[in-house]
């Protein structure tokens, strides 16, 4: 994850602040779940923000060493498809009719 140029205080940072991001919310996640609470928005918010993170790193595809382009890449965009799936799984969406009134 460090830059071409070597310099990794910037590196430790941005990681940290992922990790306390996805530790965020993986706690809440599993709040949700223990407390039988709707875990779909959870899961949809982790889907958004991996999905954000494999778009940055595609868009920042010359700062990073190229060999580890395609790790960060590829498991950004796994956590969110496997968070958007889950998410359906566990708390299928409403169905078709709306509960407004009309």
């Amino acid at each position: 994850m460090t830059c071409r140029d070597g310099s990794n205080g910037a590196t430790r940072l941005f990681l940290r602040m992922v990790g306390a991001r996805d530790l965020g919310l993986g706690l809440g996640l599993l709040l949700a779940l223990d407390r039988d609470a709707p875990s779909r928005g959870w899961l949809e918010a982790s889907a958004v923000v991996d999905g954000i993170d494999a778009a940055a790193c595609l868009l920042a595809r010359h700062n990073p060493r190229s060999s580890v382009l395609p790790a960060t890449v590829g498991l950004a965009a796994t956590g969110a498809l496997l968070s958007a799936w889950l998410a359906r799984q566990l708390n299928p969406p409403p169905s078709g009719r709306s509960q407004q009134p009309s």
